[in-house]
């Protein structure tokens, strides 16, 4: 299967996200969507850019149709939707409207510690890295490199692939 890049808006540069912990996101995604398969896996993509929240959503249904993808726009959004969904994994951008993603990382781990999250982010600095580990979550994946690191973390986070490869869990 050839592989597709994730468009992505002109005004984002590439990131780097921190994983770890599970998301929900908003049920209206669902509509229509092919990949909302009972008893499938709940991932929840969280970012306040539409279209990169599509392009994401999009993209790995698609590369797998194993997940049912959901959709958050906030911090607040997805807290809200991972106490009102069986959220298994969010997907989770540092810069957001209103509560940053780091600090709705933190509350979802707290409240929801069953829910991985991975952080997708275009700040590539170790220091967001760090922030993202404090906060709990499972890996950090910089938006440039989402197209090779994301699947094969998202696997990890969910226990449906080994532990190696790529550079993005945070706990190694």
């Amino acid at each position: 299967m050839q592989r597709s890049s994730v468009p992505r808006p002109s005004s984002q540069a590439p990131e780097r996200a921190p994983g770890g912990d599970e998301i929900a996101v908003r049920d209206d995604a669902l509509r229509g969507q092919p990949n909302a398969v009972r008893g499938s896996r709940v991932v929840m993509i969280v970012d306040d850019h539409a279209h990169f929240r599509s392009a994401l959503r999009d993209w790995i249904a698609r590369e797998d149709a194993g997940y049912e993808l959901i959709e958050a726009a906030s911090g607040e959004e997805a807290i809200a939707l991972a106490g009102s969904r069986k959220v298994h994994l969010a997907l989770m951008d540092i810069e957001l409207t209103g509560m940053n993603g780091l600090e709705a990382t933190r509350r979802i781990r707290e409240m929801y510690p069953e829910i991985a999250v991975i952080v997708v982010s275009q700040h590539t600095g170790d220091a967001y890295v760090e922030q993202a580990r404090a906060a709990g979550a499972f890996a950090y994946i910089t938006k440039d490199r989402v197209i090779r690191e994301l699947l094969p973390a998202v696997g990890r986070a969910l226990g449906r692939a080994p532990s190696g490869g790529g550079h993005g869990d945070v706990n190694e």
